[in-house]
Formats: C-alpha cells, sequence, structure tokens
C-alpha cells in the first residue's frame, strides 16, 4: 500500500509540473505575440488538465472493483 501511494504521489506532482510548465509557456508566448506556440501550449495545458484526472478515476474505479471481488 505505501508503494502505492507513493507512485500516486509522484504521479500527482509529476501532473502539477506539467500542468504548470504548459501555462506559464502559454502567458510568455502569448506576451512574446508568438500567438501559434501559445495555441499550442494551451491545447496541450488543456489535454493533460483533462487526461490525468479521468485516469485517476478509472484506476480509482478498477481499485474499487478488486477491492469488491476480493471480499
Amino acid at each position: 500500500m505505501k508503494k502505492l501511494k507513493e507512485k500516486l504521489e509522484k504521479e500527482f506532482w509529476d501532473f502539477v509540473t506539467i500542468i504548470t510548465l504548459f501555462f506559464v509557456c502559454t502567458i510568455i508566448f502569448v506576451l512574446a505575440k508568438l500567438a501559434p506556440l501559445a495555441a499550442i501550449c494551451w491545447i496541450m495545458f488543456l489535454f493533460f488538465a483533462s487526461f490525468y484526472p479521468v485516469k485517476w478515476m478509472i484506476q480509482f474505479f478498477f481499485f474499487l472493483l478488486k477491492r469488491k471481488k476480493g471480499e
């Protein structure tokens, strides 16, 4: 269980890092008037912001199914 918690914690901080990176890049590119690059960074920001939570919900659902099946 401790190994799973460490894995999830690392994955969460990876998520925070990726989201922050794309968001900051979007702001920098907008201020530099590089709209195509800003748009790409914004799309990546939105993709990761939606992908990771869905992935975590699916993992949690499978965890509950495994746990229920084991009982």
